[in-house]
């Protein structure tokens, strides 16, 4: 019998919040051949370009995508989608991040959305 694995939930990622206000509505941009990011993924905003103003996977080695501002909070390809943008504590071990983002950016990207948008890691 096949193993199945389960992603995250909607939100499973989250310890706490404050309702509505942790939340915002975003565009997500940069997927190809209809691939989803899963709840959990450390965005950025596209800063430059066509896609300008969109959000996308935080990578910190591509300098438009290199400040993380936002977690996705459920299952989204590109389009509308939900983020926790604000005020909120986020369990660490179900951030989804870039293919090879190591653990000293991870920390550094964990910095500044606690110092910046009071998202909390724990």
């Amino acid at each position: 019998m096949p193993v199945l694995t389960e992603g995250l939930y909607p939100g499973e990622y989250l310890i706490s919040e404050v309702g509505a206000i942790s939340r915002d509505r975003v565009t997500i941009s940069g997927l190809t051949g209809g691939a989803v990011y899963q709840p959990g993924t450390v965005l950025a905003q596209v800063e430059s370009g066509g896609s300008a103003g969109t959000w996308t996977q935080y990578d910190p080695s591509t300098s438009t995508i290199d400040v993380p501002g936002a977690i996705l909070y459920a299952r989204a390809g590109n389009g509308p989608a939900v983020v926790t943008a604000r005020l909120s504590e986020v369990r660490a071990s179900d951030l989804v991040w870039h293919v090879g983002v190591d653990s000293t950016e991870k920390a550094a990207a964990l910095a500044i959305l606690s110092s910046t948008k009071q998202i909390v890691a724990r």
